[in-house]
């Protein structure tokens, strides 16, 4: 998982790299890598999300206070660097009761760090959550 942070409200592509969607707000975002289990909502003007996929990775940049953001990206097999780590392996969607649809990605990161495991569950919370599933699956062919 590489992660960075920055002072500019949008996100750096890498040079050559494609944005393919932009989802502008995600209702709840939830992750599963044991031992630990985390969630995120947005509030308003607080702290919010988003969610890029390009033709190299899924980057999911959450926001703080609109001064403050956070870029953690998830790479497609291949099309990422030597020192990016952390793979999709799966991705599929599915639907909560309370909350709607959701995309669901796998990924797996080498070596395993100290805070969690080696795999990954992401759920991200939003409409179309097909058609993102597609436009990842697309892009990882």
């Amino acid at each position: 998982m590489s992660i960075r942070y920055s002072f500019n409200m949008l996100p750096k592509p890498w040079p050559g790299e494609k944005i393919l969607l932009f989802k502008p707000w995600l209702w709840f975002v939830s992750g599963k890598s044991s031992p630990s289990y985390r969630i995120f909502f947005p509030i308003p003007l607080l702290c919010e999300a988003g969610l890029y996929i390009t033709d190299r990775r899924v980057l999911l940049v959450f926001y703080l206070c609109r001064l403050v953001i956070l870029e953690n990206s998830i790479w497609l097999k291949g099309k990422g660097k030597l020192e990016d780590n952390e793979f999709i392996e799966e991705i599929s969607v599915g639907e909560n009761f309370l909350l709607g649809t959701y995309l669901e990605i796998v990924s797996e990161i080498s070596p395993i760090p100290w805070y969690r495991s080696h795999r990954a569950r992401l759920r991200f919370f939003m409409k179309d959550a097909e058609f993102a599933r597609r436009v990842i699956a697309e892009a990882m062919t």
